[in-house]
């Protein structure tokens, strides 16, 4: 019986993975030799078969280049912060609602918001809606006017502009409303990455699709609304 003579193992005893020969590359994996003349690379390392036959020196990008994809949904997120910023310039008041639903069935009135100024930006506000799990979740900006002119009445040496510029806004408000698109996580574990990016993206990502993130918004807000979509890493 004859010997079989294999190949010597890397120094450090780990080994490459090589693809299948019937398996594509994915964009920005072959070599940069290869990428420049267009030749079908092996995609193995630390040299690849083509600069191996040709004795060329084998290099590959040490960040994977971002795909078309990729670029365009930064392009898109870009164009969305700037369309942000530009109707956020436009405003003189600005208010950041989040809403938290405690364990009772209704909130009254009075102690439904909680507000705090942001004292960098004039006119800017963080709200908190306390709400039971029996109460509408819709804001009153109504309800919510007295309690900022009040905040500014007693924060303020010169009230009257802010307080003017409040009234009006209650009158003629934009509202930005999230919607949110989950991205699973990437972690070290390949197979764990595959079972978590189907149960998150595909399962629960495609399940929200059902019940959108603006289904709550009354319909006089739809008029003068803008959707802003952002991911969210999970």
């Amino acid at each position: 019986m004859s010997d079989l003579h294999l190949p010597p193992s890397p120094p450090d005893g780990k080994k490459d993975k090589v693809k299948a020969p019937g398996e594509p590359l994915r964009r920005g994996d072959a070599c940069l030799m290869c990428r420049g003349k267009k030749l079908k690379c092996s995609a193995t390392k630390p040299v690849c078969d083509e600069c191996a036959k040709r004795k060329y020196h084998c290099v590959y990008d040490a960040v994977r280049p971002a795909s078309r994809v990729e670029k365009l949904e930064k392009k898109l997120a870009e164009l969305e912060e700037a369309e942000l910023r530009e109707a956020l310039a436009r405003r003189h008041s600005a208010i950041f609602l989040s809403t938290r639903i405690v364990g009772v069935p209704h909130v009254p009135e009075e102690d439904r918001y909680i507000i705090n100024k942001v004292r960098s930006l004039r006119g800017f506000y963080g709200v908190t809606l306390r709400v039971g799990y029996l109460d509408s979740r819709t804001p009153s900006l109504p309800a919510l006017l007295p309690y900022l002119t009040s905040i500014e009445a007693r924060g303020s040496a010169s009230p009257a502009p802010v307080i003017d510029a409040l009234t009006a806004a209650a009158h003629h408000a934009t509202h930005f409303i999230p919607s949110y698109t989950v991205i699973s996580r990437r972690s070290g574990w390949v197979p764990w990455v595959w079972v978590r990016r189907i149960l998150i993206e595909e399962i629960y990502g495609r399940a929200r699709v059902i019940f959108p993130d603006y289904v709550a918004a009354p319909d006089a807000m739809q008029d003068d609304t803008i959707h802003v979509a952002v991911s969210a890493v999970i």
